[in-house]
């Protein structure tokens, strides 16, 4: 999927549009397959203060990928979690990637 409009209102705010994307509202998440992302930095360590914690790879291992951005249920707010709406939101996932014809993912920890 592409953007809807823009991302970003003034105020650095997502738009309703955005924000009904990332929550999966219609059954797809924000996916950008047109514009490729390029990871140049390695796994975390936390005993390294001079790269942020994140050392850059080699150039021979800088690889592109495609951001997939969804949003988890936010719980701070006191609410009761929902197994339903915690698996349509990953099915939104899934059915995002399938869409797209995209066979391989790495998932990150979904609302950590």
């Amino acid at each position: 999927l592409t953007d809807p409009g823009n991302k970003l209102d003034s105020d650095l705010m997502y738009t309703d549009a955005m924000t009904r994307l990332l929550c999966g509202k219609e059954g797809r998440v924000y996916l950008d397959t047109t514009h490729p992302r390029v990871c140049i930095r390695g796994p975390e360590d936390r005993n390294d203060e001079v790269h942020l914690g994140y050392k850059f790879f080699p150039l021979d291992e800088v690889f592109p990928f495609y951001e997939l951005r969804a949003a988890a249920v936010d719980l701070r707010r006191k609410e009761f979690f929902s197994e339903y709406e915690m698996r349509r939101r990953i099915a939104a996932q899934l059915d995002t990637l399938i869409a797209s014809g995209i066979r391989h993912a790495i998932l990150s920890a979904f609302g950590c």
